[in-house]
């Protein structure tokens, strides 16, 4: 029988946006299942919401008026052939969370900023020796009532696990940790707290970050100290 092949360990400490939000909110047990599971990440780790990603964003880079498109997407998706299992769940649930966009996405607010899609070489923030993986998929630019030149950003969150999903600590959590990538992005602009948001797609909440933000970035402090230093004994 050959040797299995030795899972991926990643010896610095580094967790993605949406696993420090799982962790804020997670007890004792769980937060050592999630340190664990960034430390040895999955051999394949398939973008499995890729396709309503990508709609959504674009959508949202219309300013929500290219309807005619994210429909044409779902149709495509509703007749695209199922290949295996795995894909015969990939496209519906992939469907499902396009159209739970679209059932919210008229009381989602852009601050009356320009939106665009993000550039993907971001830097990374580094915060109690842990390195955070923060991908806002939409940046905001424009004029806001707050400055004259405002930027933000809107990260994407798909879950339809409840336990996994956004509660409203974690999510202003999250919109906090956007705004500091936005800040450190785009220099020459102000990121406005408003404009720096987490979109819980399957639970249809957006999470802007807040304007006090003092007790949070102290919350956030103290989870990567601890994440650090567990992370050699998981």
């Amino acid at each position: 029988m050959p040797n299995a092949r030795p899972k991926k360990v990643r010896t610095a400490p580094r967790v993605s946006l949406h696993a420090l939000a799982r962790y804020i909110k997670a007890d004792a047990r769980t937060r050592r299942r999630i340190i664990h599971d960034q430390k040895y990440p999955a051999d394949f780790q398939t973008v499995y919401y890729q396709p309503a990603r990508a709609a959504i964003c674009e959508f949202i880079c219309s300013s929500f008026a290219d309807m005619e498109a994210i429909v044409k997407v779902i149709e495509s998706l509703h007749s695209r052939p199922a290949n295996n299992d795995y894909e015969s769940h990939r496209w519906p649930n992939n469907v499902e969370a396009i159209e739970a966009f679209l059932e919210v996405h008229e009381e989602l607010d852009l601050q009356s900023l320009q939106p665009r899609s993000m550039h993907t070489d971001l830097p990374k923030l580094s915060i109690g020796g842990v390195v955070l993986s923060v991908f806002p998929e939409i940046a905001l630019r424009g004029r806001h009532k707050k400055a004259s030149k405002a930027a933000g950003g809107i990260a994407l969150m798909f879950s339809k696990d409840d336990r996994f999903g956004l509660d409203d600590h974690s999510g202003k959590a999250s919109a906090h940790l956007v705004q500091q990538l936005v800040g450190e992005v785009f220099a020459d602009r102000e990121a406005v707290p408003a404009a720096c948001s987490v979109i819980d797609v399957f639970g249809g909440s957006q999470y802007c970050a807040p304007t006090t933000s003092k007790r949070l970035r102290e919350e956030i402090a103290l989870a990567c100290d601890e994440i650090a230093h567990t992370w050699p004994y998981v």
